[in-house]
């Protein structure tokens, strides 16, 4: 009988009050308890242009939390560093109004270096969608950092949202 452990964010519809938490799950229940893990959540106050066929870093100036002190508002804003090698979780996503018959896609840098990506072809001007990367966990050296970049074709610039629609998060798991 395996234990797995899964790390998760609560956080109300308007994507605010934050909360981590850790899934335990065996064979015959699920339990639920608090976690207190170094962790980074961080999203966009305003709008960023991103030109057409371009690969654009994402750069965010909220902290919705960082007990990690892994981001700064003021220099490198694109970018979470990390302080201690081990093992992270990390999620992401972008919100852009889409062009029909374009490719947009998001990608993870780990220290300027494509480590996952999603894709995505719109089908329809006007769509608001959503560039999301799945909580993925992995193996990050001390002052690692990790970076959120964006392409697209649409043969204009088009705008990252901001607010909730586009965040970036990182939480220690070991």
């Amino acid at each position: 009988m395996a234990i797995k452990y899964i790390f998760t964010v609560l956080g109300d519809l308007a994507g605010n009050a934050l909360k981590y938490v850790r899934c335990k799950s065996d064979e015959k229940q699920l339990e639920f308890s608090d976690c207190s893990l170094q962790k980074t959540s961080i999203k966009k106050a305003n709008v960023q242009s991103i030109p057409d066929k371009t690969d654009t870093i994402i750069t965010f100036s909220l902290e919705e939390i960082d007990d990690g002190n892994w981001h700064s508002t003021s220099s490198n804003t694109s970018r979470i560093t990390v302080t201690d090698a081990g093992d992270y979780q990390v999620s992401a996503q972008v919100g852009m109004i889409s062009k029909k018959d374009s490719q947009y896609e998001i990608r993870i840098l780990k220290s300027g270096t494509k480590i996952y990506n999603a894709l995505f072809i719109s089908a329809k001007d006007g769509l608001c969608i959503s560039l999301g990367l799945p909580a993925r966990a992995i193996t990050l050296a001390a002052n690692d950092y990790l970076e959120i970049q964006v392409y697209h074709n649409s043969n204009e610039a088009t705008n990252v949202e901001n607010g909730t629609e586009t965040f970036f998060s990182v939480v220690k798991i070991s």
